[in-house]
């Protein structure tokens, strides 16, 4: 970030790394900012599986440009969570799911 900004830019914002951040653009997220669209788009009482989580998570993040690879663990930040295997209908594959039980922000 520093490479970034310049030796200029760097005097000028004191070296507070958030500052120079801001300056060049770069965006630091609160997790209660990331909490907000999470919660708008999983529901506690509902079970998705982890590739289906991790395939919306990462829609979430790109929509916000949050540069963090996304995990279907993300998901235990936001919300109790109950390990279990849905079966596929179609398939009659098992994989692995989440059962959300409760928020937790």
């Amino acid at each position: 970030m520093y490479l970034l900004a310049g030796p200029e830019r760097c005097k000028a914002d004191k070296y507070v790394a958030k500052t120079i951040a801001k300056s060049i653009g770069i965006k630091y997220f609160s997790k209660k900012e990331i909490a907000e669209k999470i919660y708008q788009v999983f529901s506690p009482g509902e079970s998705y599986t982890l590739t289906s989580i991790k395939s919306t998570l990462s829609n979430i993040y790109t929509e916000i440009m949050y540069d963090k690879t996304p995990k279907a663990t993300d998901l235990k930040d936001f919300f109790e969570v109950y390990e279990l295997k849905l079966t596929d209908k179609i398939t009659g594959k098992r994989s692995k799911a989440y059962h959300l039980i409760k928020k937790l922000l």
